[in-house]
């Protein structure tokens, strides 16, 4: 069984049914049950005039309504309209209550019912015939009509049976002394009014209380007010419309009266007030109008200030491209014919791209790695190491050529990939001293503390060409990135290792550890302009600290520096 079962139907009345056939056009049809019956539990309306309708009745509420006065209708019909007194309200409320309540369960009866959601309702002769399980519901007007004949053949067939039946009866009854029979209509009038007089009662008592609940006033109030009103009668709208004609022409005298030569005492006083508020007006205005020109002058002066300054600025930068020009130009030669030439025979020569073009101990360069000197195309790790590999040569010269001078060394960008450990997947990026503590033997003197700079290039991410470069002497570790980046790092990675190193091949700490400066990539670093230089550029960071010349070129000169680049490879060396 249900959880919400009901033991018997819930009767309604026809303004209920109406309302509930209201709602359900109002919901997108067609639709389940469980969905319909659900909207209708918490509807408002339906349940408004279920708990007011007047020909519900329960049992409880006979037993707790019945009393002498309810068969008194003339008095008690006149009283209800004004009751007062709480109980009668709390009667009210509770009988209310107990009829929504019943409507509800009913409803809850429908959606915990057996496929509740699987019954699909199309219109309301379905939902009709759905609800007719729980609910007790009168015909509608629009339903009359349809069943308007088989109701007037039913109809006629039940009375005429009731009649025949009790004619007889009704015959006796109602048999006057003289023998003369009373007719049988006036007896089915009476009774018929005696049976509906508790609902013409109940009906009272609902509009009584809807009044009271709503602060409506009762019809027999609103009618005593209009009887009490009183209309003015046609004298008095004569006197009213006399009296609006004189003040209209007095209106008319006061402005066609003559102005008098003699001007009043107020006059003088208001005129004199106009003059000063004019005076004080031509004052402020003139105030505002050389305000504002101040204004105006001083926005004027600071824009020219900053016209100015942006001139100056625009003339110092010109001045700095021009003096990075005449540096990189002394700094960067000019090849000649012969250079040039070996340059396009080795960028631009006809031959096999595994064709090798130049060959240094175990490293050697290929002619599809030269090609990638042309504009325009990245460089790829074997023309940068390549190139290291002769800044490392012509260092080796130039200290040869000056005992004072102390070496340099170029690692290999492998050198970074191991001591990082990316090519593990498991610690990728993780910091690992293990994997490169005996690369400092192929240094100069194999005595890594005794350099004078050591360069690292970084492959960033296998996509992004950058260096770090450490200047022993000045216990410094800077990165230098043609896109702007920190590279933090692998700063740190370096200066661990430095730690580290000094700790195993020397046996003790790195001296000065705190005097030891990390510097990531300065805005006077120079910057490419494009998104495919950034190996020519590293190659040129190289080329120029080796030779302790300022970073004096720009994206201007990379034509130049790769053309410097294929010249250094073909030769050996790299060119000063």
């Amino acid at each position: 069984s249900s959880k919400h079962k009901i033991q018997k139907k819930v009767k309604i009345d026809l303004l209920t049914t109406q309302s509930i056939k209201n709602e359900a056009e109002g919901m997108l049809l067609p639709c389940t049950v469980f969905s319909l019956a659900t909207a209708l539990h918490d509807n408002e309306n339906v349940m408004f005039h279920h708990g007011h309708q007047s020909s519900y009745r329960n049992d409880d509420d006979d037993d707790d309504e019945k009393g002498e006065n309810d068969y008194y209708l003339p008095e008690q019909f006149q009283t209800c309209l004004a009751i007062t007194e709480e109980s009668e309200q709390n009667r009210c409320v509770r009988r209310k209550k107990r009829r929504e309540e019943a409507l509800k369960t009913a409803f809850r009866a429908l959606v915990t019912s057996f496929k509740a959601t699987d019954k699909i309702v199309r219109d309301w002769g379905e939902l009709r015939i759905v609800l007719e399980d729980v609910l007790c519901m009168p015909l509608l007007d629009c339903e009359k009509k349809k069943d308007d004949n088989d109701d007037k053949i039913s109809d006629k067939l039940l009375l005429s049976f009731v009649w025949s039946s009790n004619s007889k009866t009704l015959q006796n009854k109602h048999t006057r002394k003289n023998g003369s029979k009373k007719p049988p209509v006036k007896r089915r009038e009476t009774i018929m009014k005696k049976s509906n007089w508790r609902k013409v009662h109940k009906y009272s008592q609902m509009v009584s209380k809807a009044m009271l609940d709503r602060h409506m006033m009762p019809a027999s109030t609103k009618w005593t007010q209009v009887t009490n009103i009183t209309f003015p009668t046609r004298l008095q709208k004569e006197e009213e419309k006399q009296l609006q004609q004189q003040l209209q022409q007095k209106d008319q005298k006061l402005e066609t009266k003559i102005v008098p030569t003699e001007i009043s005492t107020d006059n003088l006083l208001d005129q004199r007030l106009e003059e000063r508020i004019s005076e004080a007006e031509k004052i402020a205005r003139s105030k505002s109008d050389s305000q504002s020109s101040y204004i105006d002058s001083l926005m004027l002066a600071r824009e020219q200030e900053e016209e100015a300054a942006q001139k100056e600025e625009e003339e110092r930068r010109k001045k700095q491209e021009e003096e990075a020009k005449s540096i990189a130009s002394s700094l960067l030669r000019q090849l000649t014919k012969e250079e040039v030439s070996i340059v396009k025979n080795a960028m631009y020569g006809n031959g096999q791209g595994n064709e090798i073009l130049a060959r240094c101990d175990a490293d050697t360069v290929q002619r599809d790695s030269m090609q990638t000197l042309r504009p325009g195309q990245w460089l790829n790790d074997e023309v940068i190491h390549y190139f290291l590999l002769m800044l490392s040569k012509r260092d080796e010269q130039m200290c040869a050529a000056d005992k004072t001078r102390k070496r340099c060394h170029f690692f290999k960008s492998f050198f970074i990939t191991k001591l990082f450990d990316e090519g593990n997947a498991a610690t990728q990026g993780k910091y690992n001293y293990n994997n490169v503590k005996r690369w400092s033997k192929r240094v100069p003197g194999k005595d890594l503390f005794k350099l004078d700079k050591i360069f690292f290039p970084v492959n960033a991410g296998g996509v992004h060409w950058c260096c770090a470069v450490v200047f022993m002497a000045e216990k410094r570790i800077q990165f230098y990135d043609s896109l702007g980046g920190g590279g933090m790092t692998y700063l740190r990675g370096l200066f661990q290792y430095l730690k580290d190193e000094h700790k195993a091949k020397k046996g003790c700490p790195l001296p000065d550890e705190d005097k030891w400066e990390l510097v990531t990539c300065t805005e006077d670093t120079p910057f490419q302009q494009n998104g495919y230089d950034c190996g020519v550029f590293t190659c040129m960071y190289s080329d120029f600290l080796s030779k302790d010349c300022p970073l004096k070129f720009s994206q201007h000169h990379i034509t130049q520096c790769r053309q410097r680049i294929a010249l250094s490879i073909m030769n050996g060396s790299a060119i000063e």
